[in-house]
């Protein structure tokens, strides 16, 4: 049986007080945990449970309206359990006895780590009329450690700019490098020797043009490129434990674009109408031929509509679209006699797509306004049209 589960909670605080005039002051601490858990019958089990604390300092710095400086720092500190049960040892990956009994392996294993990211951004406004244009430049570096296991340093400069040209009319743009350390399970040996992982990077493009329409309805139209290498693949000449599980080989890319037409809250009613149409490709290797992301999504349709009967009452619907998910079929199997199970034949990496998913939800709500306070009541009924939206295939034994 497939069994999955996860849960997450947190517990944040927000404190922000004027210093002066000019120079302001905001904290925001968090504590919580996250756990998972990923089941595959009696033999195959991953889970992980972190508890962390994050932290964030600001302090924004504003002398005049064309120009806001803004320091901060981002602390995240953790401990991360995990554990790992195979249905072979691993420590015996390159040694291949086919009469011999496989007995299931499990690894235990726990982390702790922390790692303080410092920023600085600016947003300028150079001309007269500080609306006109919004020029943000910002830095970031990151420093992560789990003693023992890994060290990693990235430094990631940024940009974007917003320019009216006239009424109504806005271009915009951004270009940024951004970074991700490994995940937990991906930062661990249980040897004594060093993860040699350095961060996955993205280089993020984007350019976009917005229109307002009366004060009713504006729309949006977004073009971006993503390209992203250092992937973390998995190490194709793995021997055992003792060699590294994880490479930085691995590229990506990911492009489209995005439409968005809004009708603001006027005349009772509010909704818009989103369409994302992207690709999303990488390969393990740079020699090797690039294959979907087990997320890429080609169309993503959602519409959204409220209408105020009464300052009470309001009536509220979505509808989404979206394309299936990507997965590798097998076209048949062959018996292995020495391990007495059935060996799949895979064809092309993410060559074929889950059934896309729509869902139509109605929300109905009603408001009580008070002096001092407000009560909301709201009934909604998801998927209303009661359509099956299968997430995957699962072939059975043979």
């Amino acid at each position: 049986d497939l069994s999955t589960s996860y849960s997450t909670h947190r517990l944040l605080v927000s404190f922000e007080k004027p210093l002066n005039s000019q120079l302001s002051l905001l904290v925001t601490p968090s504590f919580g945990r996250d756990y998972q858990e990923f089941s595959l019958g009696n033999s195959f089990n991953v889970s992980s449970d972190q508890w962390s604390f994050e932290g964030r300092l600001e302090l924004p710095w504003e002398p005049s309206k064309h120009f806001r400086l803004v320091p901060g720092v981002a602390f995240l500190a953790g401990w991360t359990g995990f554990s790992f049960e195979l249905p072979f040892n691993p420590t015996l990956f390159g040694v291949y006895d086919p009469f011999a009994e496989r007995e299931p392996y499990t690894l235990d294993g726990n982390q702790n780590g922390w790692g303080p990211d410092p920023y600085v951004f600016a947003q300028i406004r150079p001309l007269k009329d500080p609306d006109r244009l919004l020029l943000t430049p910002g830095i970031r570096f990151s420093y992560v450690n789990l003693p023992g296991e890994l060290v990693q340093k990235s430094f990631d400069p940024r940009f974007s700019f917003r320019w009216s040209m006239v009424e109504g009319s806005r271009l915009k743009g951004s270009v940024g490098l951004y970074s991700q350390p490994p995940l937990p399970f991906q930062a661990y040996r249980p040897d004594d020797k060093m993860v040699e992982l350095v961060p996955q990077k993205t280089l993020s493009n984007t350019i976009g043009f917005e229109q307002d329409v009366g004060q009713a309805v504006s729309g949006s139209v977004e073009f971006f490129y993503k390209w992203m290498y250092d992937l973390i693949v998995t190490n194709p000449n793995f021997t055992g434990l003792d060699s590294a599980f994880f490479l930085n080989s691995g590229l990506g890319r990911s492009y489209g674009m995005e439409v968005l037409i809004r009708h603001n809250p006027v005349k009772n009613f509010f909704g818009w109408v989103s369409y994302t149409l992207s690709k999303s490709e990488r390969k393990d290797a740079p020699e090797e031929d690039w294959y979907l992301f087990d997320f890429d999504q080609t169309h993503i349709l959602t519409m959204i509509g409220q209408y105020q009967f009464t300052p009470q009452w309001s009536l509220g619907l979505r509808w989404r679209y979206v394309t299936g998910l990507p997965y590798t079929p097998y076209s048949g199997s062959t018996f292995d006699s020495d391990s007495g199970t059935y060996v799949p034949i895979a064809s092309a990496v993410n060559s074929a797509r889950n059934k896309a998913f729509q869902q139509v939800d109605i929300r109905i709500d009603r408001k009580w306004i008070y002096n001092n306070w407000s009560l909301n009541l709201y009934f909604e009924v998801q998927n209303a049209f009661n359509r099956s939206n299968p997430e995957g295939l699962r072939y059975n034994f043979n």
